[in-house]
Formats: structure tokens, sequence, C-alpha cells
């Protein structure tokens, strides 16, 4: 409860009756607060349980705390929200707020709600039969290493083809030319 007292602070009570258990729950006087000092600022705060509530400003004289003789006014915070506020009203004025049943839940802290769970598995096997698994792989397993790589050199330009189609049998003059003879020095297989 927060007060800004008027030109007459001493005309100013409150209480704050609680609707669940038919009785005061604090009163300015509980708290130990008296208005003394014309325009000025007094702050009361304190725990109450769960419930519904009427908060009652006074005025002695009838003429408020507000306008008539000073700008006063009051507020009063529960559970962190302003539930009431004024200051220009007659002799008092009241204002209900909470309720007497279970506190509310508080919403969600999570931006998006969490999935609902997968129902859990069937007791009883499925009717329709499955085919029997096998025993080696139906395809050939794949190799652990990677294939050689390729050479590096090119492989030698290829021969000219034949010009002559084969015979069925030997030519019938030997060549003009005597074939050339061997070399001394053997040449090296052919990389295949």
């Amino acid at each position: 409860v927060d007060i800004l007292t008027d030109s007459y602070p001493t005309e100013t009570t409150w209480t704050l009756f609680n609707e669940c258990t038919q009785a005061d729950e604090k009163t300015s006087a509980d708290v130990g607060t008296s208005y003394t000092a014309s325009g000025t600022y007094y702050s009361d705060q304190w725990c109450v349980p769960g419930g519904q509530y009427t908060f009652t400003i006074n005025d002695e004289y009838g003429d408020g705390i507000c306008c008539s003789f000073g700008s006063g006014s009051y507020t009063v915070t529960y559970d962190g929200v302003q539930v009431a506020s004024g200051g220009d009203f007659a002799s008092s004025e009241s204002t209900t707020f909470g309720n007497c049943g279970p506190a509310p839940t508080q919403p969600p802290t999570t931006a998006n709600p969490t999935k609902m769970p997968t129902p859990p598995p069937s007791n009883s096997p499925s009717k329709s039969s499955t085919s029997e698994p096998t025993d080696n792989p139906t395809s050939p397993a794949p190799t652990k290493l990677p294939t050689a790589s390729p050479s590096k050199s090119p492989s030698k330009t290829p021969t000219a083809l034949p010009t002559n189609e084969p015979t069925s049998g030997p030519s019938k003059s030997p060549s003009k030319t005597p074939t050339p003879p061997p070399s001394a020095n053997p040449t090296s297989a052919p990389n295949v």
C-alpha cells in the first residue's frame, strides 16, 4: 500500500478485508503506520495468503485525500499487479480483487508447446507375417580399400593396322628384301 498524504494526513486510515475468511487481514493501525506529515509518501509492504480481498481507504472529514485540501493519492499492489488506485473520493472508497479459489496456474514459459508423446507399443504381435531374414547379404560386400590409382605415364601409341587381309595359306613368292637381323640389346617387355 502506497499513500501520498493530503494536507490533513491524520484523517486517513485503511483496511484490507479477507473475503475468504471474513476477517480483517491488515489495517493501517496493524502495520504501525500513522500518517502525520502532509504531502508525504508512505509505503507499507507485507505478505498475505492468496485470496480475495477488499481494500477500503477512509477519510475522517469526508473529502478524500485529493483535490480539496492537497493532492494525495493511493495505490495498492497485489502479487506484483496494481489492483487499486485513486484519491478523489468522499468518506471512503473500496476495491475488491483476487479470488478465494486455488491460485491460477501460470502459462508455460516456453514459446512452443511440447509435442504429445507417442503411443506406447502394443502388447500383441501383428497378424501379418514378415519374410524370413537372410543369412548373407543379397549383393557382394563392398571393398574395404579403394582400387589402385591409374598410371601416371600415358600408354604407347598403338601400331598401324595391317594393310592386307590375312590369307588362308602362305604367299607364293617370298619378299624381296631380307628381314633385318635382331638387335644386340633386347627391348623391355611392353607394359600391360
